[in-house]
């Protein structure tokens, strides 16, 4: 028995839809494949003009559909990018996440608010660290979210956990407790002017304008660090 034709014509009505739809969502899917690659080489070149380069730089734009997006405000609600290594503050940094929302589509590609974090390896600092206390330090995981500081000071093997706080240009690193031949002892019981060696201490980040450091810590791999942007190129997010 022959099927109804009425049948085999919403057959090839149904099929008709079907292959729109995947020519639709392709075509979406190009879209956003294609600016999200004109964004990643938007990050490689300012690397490069900052003298540095990055390694594994990508970028995702979330959401779908992407070309409703664009015809409904010109603006991309969310955006991320990864970078595996590249500089931010006038550091190398690693493991870069930028969370980007409310961005233009369009070369410097802005956006209107983005958060960054990234892992800012101790042996990146130290050397910094090394001329504000006088003497080659190093700078270890002390668990909590604090630093261990260890030196040798006036003959003295001397060891400091410290705690590294925000500021918005700055990572400022103040003493908790000190250690000496194994035992915690304040800032008082130290050989005479040994401690003042541990004042002041800084990290000073070189962030663009629109950029805050919000937040910083101590893992295992490094301090951690959180800034904040506004109304920024995503570029400058990154280095």
């Amino acid at each position: 028995m022959s099927r109804p034709r009425s049948s085999g014509a919403l057959r090839a009505v149904i099929i008709t839809l079907l292959v729109v739809a995947a020519l639709v969502v392709g075509a979406d899917r190009l879209a956003a494949w294609w600016v999200g690659r004109e964004m990643t080489n938007q990050l490689t070149s300012a690397a490069r003009q900052h003298g540095g380069d990055l390694d594994g730089a990508s970028v995702t734009i979330h959401g779908f559909p992407f070309l409703t997006q664009l015809l409904d405000g010109g603006d991309l609600d969310h955006v991320s990018a990864r970078l595996a290594a590249g500089t931010f503050g006038g550091f190398q940094v690693r493991d870069v996440v930028v969370d980007a929302r409310g961005l233009e589509p369009l070369d410097p590609f802005t956006v209107e608010t983005a958060n960054v974090t990234a892992l800012l390896p101790f042996a990146a600092v130290e050397g910094l660290i090394a001329e504000q206390v006088g003497a080659a330090v190093s700078l270890s995981d002390a668990g909590g979210g604090n630093l261990r500081l260890t030196t040798s000071l006036a003959g003295f093997d001397v060891g400091a956990i410290v705690a590294p706080t925000a500021r918005p240009h700055a990572i400022d690193i103040a003493v908790v407790n000190f250690v000496i031949a194994g035992a915690t002892v304040g800032a008082d019981s130290l050989p005479p002017g040994v401690g003042g060696h541990f004042v002041g201490l800084s990290v000073p980040l070189q962030l663009p304008t629109g950029i805050t450091l919000v937040a910083a810590g101590a893992t295992p791999g490094g301090l951690s660090i959180a800034a904040q942007g506004r109304n920024i190129a995503l570029a400058n997010l990154a280095f």
